[in-house]
């Protein structure tokens, strides 16, 4: 009779997470669960995975051409046993010449279960490589792109992406790095302090805020906006430049928006502002 192949290719694993609605529920809250700077040790794991799992196909491999060797072993002893029960009993000969064409039909098969499983474990050694190659791709532009070198080159393209995303091209940057804290305390924070529209509090957020701009739109409405940057956007930081928007609006008097900048955002959490995002891939 056909014996059940274990799951032993890329293939049996899909089919049991497209089987298992549990299994593939268990999978996805612990991947997307998963912080960004944990991706390196993960992906050493899943090159210790891989391996294994490879490993695990040749093993099989190995114990179904063991388990052929032995069937045809078991064939050779029965047709012997045929032989000798045909000069026995002429009668019932027909009977085992169907039941012997049966048993070779499930060796036939077997065989094709073999050449398969074959074709299949080429393929898995075909995928690890490509899988192997996209992951050291991804090591080498995480090693490359650290979080402030990152938070750097999103800030200076600032003024541009959400110039376009608003659609006004002039604007004036009040609080870029920490060059400008001097002039935009002169410049825009004493007034305010002086005039008790914002608290010393407040006053601490704006300088704390990765960036602040002024747009002036052709018919002089100025629009301010207070961003965010960070590689991954989580509620923290839209909750911060949805705060430090408001400070500006008191103060001025004038529109302000919130922003944030990043190469992905998370979920957006219950009762957090859905501020607008802005993705930044640096080339």
């Amino acid at each position: 009779m056909p014996t059940t192949a274990p799951i032993a290719t890329f293939e049996d694993i899909l089919t049991a997470l497209e089987q298992s609605p549990p299994l593939r529920a268990a999978l996805r809250k612990y991947v997307l669960d998963q912080e960004f700077q944990k991706l390196p040790a993960e992906v050493r794991e899943l090159r210790q995975t891989v391996s294994e799992l490879a490993q695990t196909v040749r093993d099989n491999n190995a114990a179904a051409e063991a388990r052929l060797d032995r069937l045809d072993s078991q064939i050779a002893e029965l047709a012997q046993v045929v032989r000798d029960y045909v000069a026995a009993s002429g009668a019932r000969l027909e009977r085992l010449e169907i039941g012997q064409a049966e048993l070779k039909t499930d060796v036939a098969e077997l065989k094709t279960d073999v050449a398969e499983l074959k074709v299949g474990q080429a393929r898995l050694v075909e995928r690890t490589d490509k899988m192997s190659g996209r992951i050291n791709k991804m090591s080498g532009q995480i090693n490359n792109m650290s979080g402030s070198d990152y938070e750097r080159r999103a800030k200076k393209a600032s003024r541009r992406m959400i110039g376009r995303k608003m659609g006004i091209r002039r604007a004036t940057v009040l609080r870029f790095k920490k060059r400008d804290l001097d002039e935009f305390e002169r410049e825009f924070l004493q007034p305010a302090l002086r005039k008790n529209i914002i608290d010393e509090d407040q006053a601490v957020q704006l300088e704390e805020a990765d960036i602040i701009l002024r747009f002036t739109a052709p018919d002089g409405q100025m629009t301010y906006v207070a961003a965010e940057v960070s590689i991954t956007v989580h509620d923290k930081d839209r909750r911060r430049a949805t705060q430090r928007a408001e400070i500006i609006g008191k103060a001025t008097g004038d529109d302000a928006r919130p922003f944030v900048i990043g190469q992905r955002q998370q979920k957006l959490g219950a009762g957090v502002p859905d501020v607008p995002f802005i993705e930044y891939i640096p080339q």
